[in-house]
């Protein structure tokens, strides 16, 4: 058996969300998955169930890629796979052999800093992920993982009629776990200006409250700073969209905040049945005048009377 039996909080979040992403993808995709899967530590062909002990290929498609959520909690509710640790990864105790062995000055580039997604029976909360390629080890510093960031969880509730998507959260929105917290960004003056209301001064029962629902197309990735165009594609672990509209299926509406938004929503949100319009984004990286996003962004009313 090559896989390991014990892994973080994060580490098993990671994992299923990778699993419930297999279903979903094309032949290419399930590859990159299942090799992501299997950089964790975790094999799925220790596990999935065989007939006439009839041995699985990790590059056959058909067998792994039915292996299911459910499946992998099974592992756990069987104490076959246990979790362990806090909500931080340590480098120093869970390391793979080949890592022991190279330069203490180096380790993977990954931060491992906990966050929510939707939660049903058969979607499990999307959170961090490893992209551990060799590549990408580095030296070691204070500040070793600080290009991973990670998302946050969806702002949704009641029955949403609009799902507003962008990218991936800025630092300071990742910092203050909300989203459009940077002040430059015209969000939430637009969406406070387009519903004439200032007296409810939290931002998700706002949101929640004009059946407008928010999230991002990113789960994970490696990020230096806040511009989405640091953003390294190799690295995207995307969030189940296709999820949070099963689980909301009054969601007739996508509304995808710039142009980067739409560039992942095309290539994680295929098959996705609803409207989509991209409009400007509400980010100070574009430059056009608040007068103008305002104007551009009041459709979004109009889709939740």
């Amino acid at each position: 058996m090559k896989s390991r039996t014990e892994f973080s909080q994060e580490q098993i979040t990671t994992i299923k969300t990778l699993i419930s992403n297999l279903k979903n993808s094309n032949r290419e995709e399930q590859k990159k998955i299942r090799r992501k899967i299997r950089e964790l530590g975790f094999y799925i062909s220790d596990y999935k169930s065989t007939s006439n002990n009839k041995r699985f290929d990790m590059l056959s498609d058909a067998p792994l890629s039915s292996y299911t959520v459910a499946e992998f909690n099974n592992l756990i509710k069987n104490g076959i796979i246990k979790v362990i640790g806090k909500s931080t990864y340590d480098f120093n105790k869970v390391q793979t052999k080949s890592i022991k062995q190279a330069d203490q000055n180096t380790i993977s580039k990954h931060n491992l800093t906990a966050n929510n997604a939707i939660k049903s029976s058969d979607i499990d909360s999307p959170r961090n992920d490893f992209n551990t390629k060799p590549k990408e080890i580095v030296k070691a510093t204070k500040n070793h993982n600080t290009d991973f960031k990670s998302g946050l969880e969806p702002w949704v509730g009641g029955e949403p009629k609009v799902l507003i998507l962008g990218s991936l959260p800025g630092d300071e929105s990742i910092k203050q776990q909300a989203y459009y917290a940077n002040k430059r960004n015209a969000f939430w003056k637009i969406m406070r200006a387009l519903y004439n209301n200032n007296i409810e001064t939290d931002n998700k029962k706002f949101i929640i409250s004009c059946g407008i629902a928010l999230w991002d197309c990113v789960h994970t990735a490696i990020r230096k700073g806040s511009l989405d165009s640091a953003i390294k594609d190799d690295s995207v672990v995307a969030n189940d969209i296709r999820g949070l509209i099963a689980k909301y299926p009054t969601i007739n509406t996508i509304i995808l905040n710039g142009g980067t938004a739409e560039k992942y929503y095309k290539k994680y949100g295929k098959g996705i049945d609803c409207a989509t319009i991209r409009l400007i984004s509400t980010s100070p990286a574009a430059t056009r005048v608040f007068e103008e996003k305002l104007q551009e962004w009041s459709i979004v009313k109009d889709m939740t009377k």
